[in-house]
């Protein structure tokens, strides 16, 4: 009977794709309200609506190689941060009155990645899936990644772990094969 309860746990939670799709769901549940919270007057303000008519343009992604995240004028600024920036401006292109909302469901997105990648990052490591799924459902609900959810200039932390934890994995995969298109 304990075996049948076993296998049934792996057959729910564990099989193929089932760990993302928990991951998403139960990520998702616990930051569903922050879709509906409005800017803080940190950077929220200046970055995804103080910077809207710059961010909706396009043709502003190159612009961001070229000056701070703060659009400081004559090089000044030292908060270089263009992929950030191409983030508000993926944002922005679905209208001023979204833009908002877009910021939250980035931050979302970016975060379900990052745990993901976690998850992903702990199996290259060889521990259990089950232990796997565990701590990387921990870092996704844990209070103190809340920030990179609910604040909005706070998905810097999810898109370094979005780079981040998949480097790692292809640098296992390299020490492993020893192949350079790892």
């Amino acid at each position: 009977m304990e075996n049948n309860k076993e296998n049934e746990f792996k057959k729910i939670f564990l099989e193929k794709w089932h760990p993302f799709f928990w991951i998403a769901v139960i990520v998702s549940l616990v930051y569903f309200s922050t879709f509906f919270f409005n800017i803080v007057y940190l950077d929220d303000n200046v970055l995804a609506v103080g910077q809207y008519q710059f961010n909706r343009n396009l043709s502003n992604i190159f612009s961001s190689f070229g000056e701070d995240i703060f659009r400081t004028p004559y090089g000044g600024g030292s908060f270089y941060r263009p992929i950030l920036r191409w983030t508000f401006i993926f944002d922005a292109q679905f209208g001023e009155g979204a833009v908002i909302f877009m910021s939250h469901f980035s931050n979302l997105i970016l975060h379900i990645l990052s745990v993901t990648f976690l998850f992903l990052l702990l199996l290259k490591l060889n521990i259990k899936k089950e232990l796997a799924l565990l701590l990387s459902l921990i870092f996704g609900i844990h209070p103190l990644t809340a920030q990179t959810v609910a604040f909005i200039a706070g998905r810097n932390d999810s898109l370094l772990a979005v780079f981040v934890f998949p480097c790692l994995i292809f640098f296992l995969d390299f020490l492993e094969t020893k192949r350079i298109k790892h």
